[in-house]
C-alpha cells in the first residue's frame, strides 16, 4: 500500500527478467518422485506453447545441479534440426566422436556423454525435443535406456515428434507430465510477485482471461503494458487502464507462426480472430472446415460449449489481438462483411447475434437499417460496452431510427462521463413528438445528467417537478416521482423520499418498471432508521428487477442488492452484509460490468472498513477507485476515496490519508449527502491522529447538525457516536437516545448503549455495550469500548474486571488488521498484572480456565493437590478474579469456559 509521507505517483512495472516459478510445487514433486521411483528414471513434460515447460524443466535441472548432481542441458531448434546431432553436439567433450566414421557413432556419442558424469548418474535436460534431428532424438532414446542417465524432456502438444521421443512415454521409458496453465489464483500470485505489489481485481481478471494462465502470454501482456503505459500503479495498487494490446514481440512470434500456415488455414484463422466466438457452421459456410481441422491439430483453435452449440475461438485471446494487428485493413473489413453475411445465412439465432452482425456491417460499410442498429445498440449497452453502444446509436440516428436512438445516445454519453453533451442531446428533442413514457424518461435522464454529472441539484429537482406536473396521473408520472425520490434521498432528504416510495409501492395499479424504479430508491429508509424495512423491500423486488433487467437499465438489480447489503450492515448483520457485497463484486467482475463493479466494491469496502478489517478495506476501496477512473457518472469514486482516507488514517499513514482525501474533494459530486459522513469521518480521524481531538469533535458535531437539519437519522447517529467516542458522550447522550429509539435492528441500540455507558463512566455497562457491538460485527468499535472499560475498571480498583475487559479488547482487536494497535497501549497494565504470576501459577491458572478440575491439573503437572490449590489461590489474589470462568477469559479470550 502507500508508503508514509505522500501518495505514491503513477509508476511503470519493474524491469522484467526471468519470471519466478510459482504454482508449480506439485509438478516439481511429481518429477522428483518419478525420477526416484521404479524403472522410469525420466520425465517428459508436455504442454502448449508458453505454458511454462522450459521454465519448469530448467528449474528442476538447476535444483539438481545446486545439489551437486552432474547435468547436461540442450535446447532443440528448427535451425539445428538440419544438422545431425546439431542440438547436442556441445555436450560431447570429444568432437572427433561425431566426425570419425558412422559404424557405432550413436554408441560412441552415448558413451562420451555419460563419461562426462564420471561414476555418477547424469541428469540430461532436453528442451523442445519435438524439434530434434533424428540423430539427436536417437541419442536421447539411448540415454533413456542407459542406467547411468535420467532425462527431463519437454515437448509441445500438437506438434509432431520424432519416433524415438514418442517412444519415451509410449514404451514406458519415461513418465509423461501434462503441464496445465496456471489457475486464476496462481496467475494473480505470479503477477503480484512480479509487480512487487497488489493488483486490482478487475485488472487481475482481465489479465487472467486474456492469458488463460499461460505464463509466456502473461509476461508478454505485462511487457505490452509497460510499453504502452497501460499497466500503472497509483495509491500502491497496480491497475490496467485502456484496451489490451499484444506486445511487439508477441505480434512477431504469432506472425512467424501464421506465415507457416497454408493460405486456407490463415484465412480461417483470420476470420476467427475478427469474429470469435464462431460456430463451426459459420466457418464451414465460408469454405473453411478442412482448414479448421488443420488448425485444431496444431493447437491454434479451442472449442467452448454454449448449450448444445460448439463455438470456436483462437487458442488464446492474445493470439487474436496479434493476428488482428498484422491483418491489412481491407482484409479485416472484408472478413467482417463475409462474417456478417454468413451469420445471417446460417441463421442469427443467438441473443447477441444481431449485435455482432450490426457491428461487423458497421465496420465493413455493409447495408444497415435503423431499427436493427438501435436494437444492436441496446444489446451493447446491456453488455456495458458504452463506446460501441454510442457508435451504433449514432449510426441508428443517421439511419432514421428517430428519438429512441437519440435518447440511447444521450444515455451512453452520460455513462461515458459526458453529461453536458447528454443534457444538450436530450434538450434538442421535441417532447411533443414523444409519448408520455418517453417524456418521463427524458426528464429522468436529464435530471441524472444535471445532478450526478454537473452537480446541479436544484436544476435536477426543478426539472423533475415541472415534468411531473405536465403529465396526467399515471405510470409515467409515477416513474418521475420514483426517480425524484432517489434524488431526494441522495440530497439528504430521506423522509420526503420515503413518502414517495411508499406511495408508489403501495399502489397496486403500478406496473413492474415503475415499481423497480421505486425499489431503486429504498435507500431512503436507511436514512430514517428503517433498515429492516429496506431489506424486506429489496427481497420483494430483486426478482422483478432481474426479470426486467434487459428492458430496464441493467444496473437496477445491483443497486437494489447493494442497498440491501448496506441495510443488513445498519441492522447489525455485518457478516451477512459482507457476504452479499462480496457476492455482488464477484458477479460484477464475471460480467465485466465496470459501471457496477466500482459501486459494489465501494459498498463492500465501506462495510468491512466499519467492521475493522482495515487493510482488506483499503485493498477493496483502492480497487473501487481504480474501477471508477474510466467512468464515474454517479460520483462513487469520491466516496471510495473518502473511505480510503479513513483507512489510511486508522493505520497512521497521514500523508496518504490527506492526499487521498484531497483527491476525493477534487472529484466530489454534489447530491450524495448521506455519504458526507465519510468525508467528516476522514477529516476527524486525521485530526485525532495529529492529536487535534478538539478539532475532530468540532468536525463531527457540525456534521451531526447538518444531518439533523436534513432529517437523516442514520448519518446523525453515526456522527454523534463519533463525538461520544472522542470523550464528549455527556453532551450528546440524550440526542443519541432519541435517534436510536425505534431504529430497526441491533446496531443502533448497541451504539446507544455504548454512548450511555460512556456518559456515565460505567465500566461494567461499557463492557456490556462492547459485547453488543461485537455481536453486530463492529469489532473495532467493540475493541475500543472494551479498552475504555478496562481503564474505568482500573480506576475503580476492580483488577479482575479490568483484566477481563482487556482480554476482550485484545480478542476483538485481533480481527482488525492492525487498526487497533493503539489499544495495546491502553492495556499495558493488564499485561503487567499477568506478568506478576510465576510460571507455575500461570500454568495452573491457564488449565483451570480451560475447565480442568484441581485433581486433573495435579495429575497433568505431576503436582500434589494441595500445591495446585495454593497456586490457584495465589493467582486469584494477584489477578483479583474469583472463578475459573474469568480465568478462562483472561488466558483464552472467546473460548468456552466452565465455572
Amino acid at each position: 500500500m502507500c508508503g508514509s509521507g505522500s501518495r505514491r505517483p503513477l509508476a511503470s512495472p519493474p524491469v522484467l527478467g526471468r519470471w519466478p516459478l510459482l504454482g508449480r510445487d506439485d509438478e516439481m514433486q511429481v518429477m522428483a518422485d518419478a525420477l526416484e521411483a521404479g524403472e522410469q528414471r525420466s520425465v517428459v513434460i508436455a504442454g502448449a506453447a508458453g505454458v511454462g515447460k522450459s521454465s519448469l524443466a530448467r528449474a528442476f535441472v538447476d535444483r539438481a545441479a545446486a545439489a551437486g548432481r552432474p547435468i547436461a542441458w540442450a535446447v532443440a531448434t528448427r535451425s539445428a534440426a538440419t544438422v545431425p546431432f546439431g542440438a547436442v553436439s556441445h555436450l560431447i567433450d570429444q568432437p572427433h566422436v561425431l566426425t570419425t566414421g558412422r559404424g557405432d557413432l550413436l554408441a560412441r556419442a552415448t558413451s562420451a556423454l555419460l563419461a562426462s558424469a564420471g561414476d555418477e548418474q547424469l541428469l540430461v535436460g532436453i528442451d523442445d525435443a519435438h524439434l530434434l534431428d533424428d540423430a539427436s532424438a536417437a541419442l536421447v532414446h539411448q540415454l533413456a535406456v542407459a542406467e547411468r542417465a535420467a532425462l527431463i524432456v519437454t515437448v509441445r502438444t500438437g506438434e509432431p515428434c520424432p519416433d524415438p521421443i514418442v517412444a519415451l512415454w509410449k514404451d514406458d521409458l519415461a513418465a509423461r507430465l501434462e503441464l496445465q496453465a496456471l489457475s486464476a489464483v496462481e496467475t494473480g500470485r505470479l503477477l503480484e510477485t512480479v509487480l512487487e505489489g497488489p493488483l486490482d481485481g478487475r485488472s487481475r481478471n482481465l489479465l487472467w482471461n486474456s492469458s488463460l494462465g499461460n505464463p509466456l502470454l502473461l509476461k508478454e501482456l505485462v511487457i505490452a503494458g509497460e510499453q504502452t503505459g497501460a499497466l500503472r500503479r497509483a495509491d500502491g495498487l497496480w491497475r490496467w487502464e485502456g484496451p489490451l494490446r499484444a506486445s511487439d514481440r508477441l505480434v512477431e512470434l504469432v506472425e512467424a507462426r501464421v506465415n507457416r500456415l497454408a493460405d486456407a488455414e490463415r484465412a480461417a484463422l483470420e476470420l476467427l480472430a475478427v469474429g470469435e466466438p464462431l460456430g463451426v457452421d459459420v466457418i464451414a459456410s465460408l469454405g473453411g472446415r478442412e482448414a479448421l481441422d488443420a488448425l485444431d491439430r496444431q493447437g491454434l483453435v479451442r472449442v467452448e460449449h454454449a448449450g448444445r452449440r460448439r463455438l470456436l475461438r483462437v487458442a488464446h485471446p492474445l493470439y487474436s489481438e496479434a493476428i488482428r494487428a498484422i491483418m491489412r485493413p481491407l482484409s479485416a473489413e472484408s472478413a467482417r462483411g463475409r462474417l456478417a453475411a454468413a451469420l445471417v445465412e446460417v441463421g442469427a439465432r443467438r441473443r447477441d447475434d444481431l449485435l455482432r452482425v450490426a457491428t461487423w456491417q458497421l465496420h465493413s460499410r455493409g447495408p444497415l437499417g435503423g431499427a436493427e442498429l438501435l436494437t444492436a445498440a441496446r444489446r451493447a449497452a446491456l453488455a456495458y460496452d458504452h463506446a460501441l453502444a454510442l457508435e451504433l446509436g449514432r449510426a441508428a440516428i443517421d439511419a432514421g431510427a428517430g428519438p429512441a436512438a437519440t435518447m440511447l445516445v444521450a444515455d451512453e454519453l452520460f455513462w461515458l462521463g459526458r453529461p453536458t453533451e447528454s443534457d444538450a442531446t436530450l434538450g434538442a428533442l421535441d417532447l411533443t413528438q414523444l409519448d408520455e413514457d418517453a417524456q418521463a424518461e427524458v426528464a429522468i435522464m436529464r435530471s441524472s445528467a444535471r445532478l450526478w454529472g454537473l452537480g446541479q441539484l436544484d436544476q435536477a429537482l426543478d426539472g423533475l417537478v415541472a415534468a411531473e406536473q405536465a403529465l396526467p396521473h399515471g405510470e409515467a408520472r409515477a416513474a418521475i416521482a420514483a426517480h425524484r425520490a432517489s434524488i431526494l434521498f441522495y440530497a439528504g432528504l430521506p423522509a420526503e423520499a420515503a413518502q414517495i416510495v411508499t406511495a408508489v409501492l403501495d399502489d397496486p395499479s403500478m406496473g413492474d418498471l415503475v415499481r423497480i424504479r421505486a425499489a431503486e430508491a429504498i435507500g431512503c429508509f436507511l436514512g430514517i432508521g428503517r433498515p429492516e424495512h429496506a431489506i424486506a423491500l429489496a427481497e420483494q423486488h430483486i426478482a422483478l428487477a432481474l426479470e426486467h433487467s434487459e428492458e430496464f437499465q441493467p444496473l437496477a438489480p445491483a443497486e437494489i442488492v447493494g442497498t440491501q447489503a448496506f441495510a443488513l450492515w445498519l441492522a447489525g448483520r455485518t457478516g451477512e452484509a459482507d457476504e452479499l457485497a462480496t457476492f455482488l463484486c464477484r458477479e460484477a467482475e464475471a460480467r465485466h460490468a465496470d459501471d457496477a463493479l466500482g459501486a459494489v466494491l465501494f459498498v463492500s469496502g465501506r462495510i468491512i472498513l466499519a467492521s475493522g478489517r482495515v487493510r482488506s478495506a483499503i485493498r477493496r476501496l483502492s480497487e473501487a477507485s481504480a474501477a471508477l477512473v474510466a467512468g464515474d457518472p454517479t460520483g462513487f469514486r469520491s466516496l471510495s476515496l473518502a473511505c480510503l482516507a479513513q483507512g489510511h488514517a486508522m493505520l497512521g499513514d497521514l500523508g496518504a490519508a490527506e492526499a487521498v482525501l484531497a483527491e476525493s474533494d477534487a472529484v466530489r459530486v454534489r447530491g450524495l449527502t448521506p455519504f458526507e459522513v465519510d468525508r467528516w469521518l476522514a477529516r476527524a480521524k486525521i485530526a485525532v491522529r495529529r492529536g487535534e481531538r478538539t478539532r475532530a469533535v468540532e468536525l463531527m458535531s457540525a456534521g451531526a447538525a447538518e444531518a439533523a437539519e436534513a432529517g437523516n437519522r442514520c448519518t446523525e447517529l453515526f456522527a454523534w457516536h463519533e463525538v461520544a467516542r472522542l470523550g464528549e458522550a455527556a453532551r450528546c447522550v440524550d440526542r443519541v437516545r432519541e435517534l436510536a429509539d425505534g431504529f430497526e435492528g441491533t446496531l443502533a441500540p448497541a451504539i446507544m448503549a455504548d454512548v450511555v455507558a460512556r456518559a456515565r463512566s460505567d465500566g461494567a455497562a461499557l463492557e456490556e455495550a462492547a459485547e453488543g457491538l461485537a455481536r453486530t460485527g463492529m469489532f473495532l468499535l467493540a475493541a475500543e469500548s472494551a479498552a475504555e472499560a478496562h481503564g474505568l475498571h482500573r480506576q475503580a480498583g476492580r483488577t479482575g474486571s479490568a483484566l477481563r475487559s482487556a482480554a476482550l479488547a485484545r480478542q476483538w482487536a485481533s480481527k482488525c488488521e492492525g487498526a487497533a494497535d493503539a489499544i495495546e497501549g491502553q492495556l499495558a497494565d493488564s499485561s503487567r498484572e499477568l506478568a506478576r504470576l510465576t510460571r507455575r501459577e500461570r500454568e495452573v491458572a491457564d488449565l483451570a480456565g480451560r475447565g480442568l478440575s484441581n485433581r486433573d491439573i495435579a495429575e497433568s503437572l505431576s503436582l500434589s493437590l494441595r500445591t495446585v490449590e495454593n497456586h490457584l489461590a495465589h493467582a486469584y489474589e494477584k489477578l483479583g478474579v474469583e472463578g475459573r470462568a474469568e480465568l478462562g477469559l483472561l488466558f483464552r479470550p472467546g473460548a468456552p469456559t466452565s465455572g
